[in-house]
C-alpha cells in the first residue's frame, strides 16, 4: 500500500479557532513563537506570528563609531 494522500481538491475542513467549516486547502497552519503548530485556521482566523517574539534572536548591535579614524587631511594641504 502507497503512503500517498488525496489531493483534497474538493475537501473541506473545521476552522479549530471558529469552527467555520472552509476548504482545507484554504487553511493555514498557525505559528505561535516562531514555531509551527498543529492549529489549522480559515483565511479569516490565521494571524501571522508577532515580529516581537523574534526580538531576542535578531542582532540589534548597530556601532557607530570607529577605532582610530583617519581624518582626511589632503583637502587642506590641496588649497
Amino acid at each position: 500500500m502507497s503512503g500517498n494522500f488525496a489531493s483534497g481538491k474538493i475537501a473541506f475542513g473545521f476552522c479549530d479557532r471558529s469552527g467555520f467549516r472552509c476548504k482545507l486547502t484554504a487553511m493555514r497552519k498557525n505559528v505561535i513563537n516562531t514555531k509551527l503548530t498543529d492549529i489549522k485556521t480559515c483565511p479569516s482566523c490565521w494571524d501571522p506570528d508577532q515580529p516581537q517574539y523574534r526580538i531576542g534572536m535578531v542582532d540589534t548591535k548597530d556601532p557607530q563609531a570607529l577605532r582610530e579614524p583617519r581624518p582626511d587631511i589632503s583637502l587642506a594641504d590641496s588649497r
